[in-house]
């Protein structure tokens, strides 16, 4: 078996996931802390392994400015060679190589089948994790407001999606003896990969990615679904437009109390099983973070409706002046 160490980042999705591929295609090439090498790898939908410098030509063709794994895809692949991945990690002498994709926390299998087989060496999964309510608010906007899912039917479906001792423990039954590290969202994340990786911690510049937008906009969206947010991936113009606009302020919180109340009592038991998972400190710092276990952190939130709402003219103006402005910058940096 060869020394080397492979890290699996499997999300989950909305809890930092963007920005760990952000951070790391930006800067794909690192040192470990014994003076090796450190890598961030994609695995692309046609089968091909970038890594490192490669990972520049990859995002310079995506809207969102970062490039993730794939993951069902890799079984439709027409160029999943496993040897030929291997002898690119020998040609550039990887120690570390570092795989990114959120869709793995809930499709481990694709991990079983399509990547794992490849690898000699050691393997650690990494996986980083928020409060239940937070992921289905933040959910809703990202996904549930442009599925066409009624709300209830789709939060109903979140909450089993941010159960994640059951996820997590479909992921240890494949790969038993893998050490799965389990970090809540709020600490330096990219400092936790790295530190998995045998890497030094703060030797890469973190990046924020993919961060929600604000209600004007996400309003705005809701109202004009069709052209500009017409499912629940098409998500480009997010991206887009955070790229373009100095945006502030946070998302509608919709989700009513005793909704709320219900799935924290739900999710109860096995949120106090996944304390064992993560480090002394970081479940301390969870235990204690009353945002996992009482509707009352919520209880200051204005609930506001999950349906399309009227536009509000002052909103619009504002909106419409940063539009405005931003074209004006665009046009003008591009000659």
């Amino acid at each position: 078996m060869s020394d080397r160490t492979l890290v699996l980042h499997v999300g989950f999705p909305k809890c930092g996931s963007s920005s760990i591929q952000s951070t790391f295609s930006q800067s794909p090439i690192f040192r470990t802390s014994e003076g090796g090498i450190g890598c961030y790898g994609a695995i692309l939908p046609s089968g091909k392994l970038v890594l490192g410098e490669e990972i520049y030509r990859s995002v310079a063709k995506s809207n969102s400015g970062y490039v993730a794994s794939a993951s069902a895809e890799l079984g439709r692949a027409e160029h999943l060679d496993h040897s030929q991945w291997w002898s690119k990690i020998e040609e550039l002498k990887v120690d570390s190589l570092l795989l990114s994709r959120e869709a793995w926390s809930g499709n481990p299998q694709d991990l079983a089948s399509f990547v794992l087989p490849f690898w000699k060496g050691r393997v650690k999964i990494i996986a980083f994790v928020r409060p239940p309510l937070e992921f289905i608010n933040s959910g809703w906007w990202q996904w549930g407001a442009w599925s066409g899912d009624g709300f209830e039917k789709w939060v109903e479906h979140a909450a089993n999606v941010c159960d994640w001792l059951t996820s997590l423990k479909k992921i240890q039954k494949l790969f038993p003896g893998t050490e799965i590290l389990v970090h809540p969202l709020g600490g330096n994340i990219i400092d936790q990969c790295l530190t998995a990786l045998g890497c030094d911690p703060g030797s890469v510049q973190a990046s924020r990615a993919n961060a929600s937008l604000p209600a004007s906009i996400l309003r705005l969206f809701q109202r004009h679904s069709a052209r500009l947010r017409p499912s629940p991936h098409r998500s480009g113009i997010d991206f887009v437009l955070a790229r373009h606009l100095s945006l502030s302020g946070a998302p509608p919180w919709v989700i009513p109390v005793d909704i709320g109340n219900s799935i924290l009592s739900r999710l109860k038991q096995n949120n106090e099983e996944l304390l064992k998972l993560m480090s002394p400190e970081e479940r301390a710092a969870v235990e204690s973070d009353n945002r996992w276990w009482s509707i009352d952190a919520y209880l200051g939130k204005e609930v506001e409706p999950p349906s399309p709402q009227k536009p509000n003219a002052d909103e619009l103006d504002c909106l419409a002046a940063d539009l405005a402005e931003a074209l004006f910058v665009a046009n003008r940096a591009s000659g």
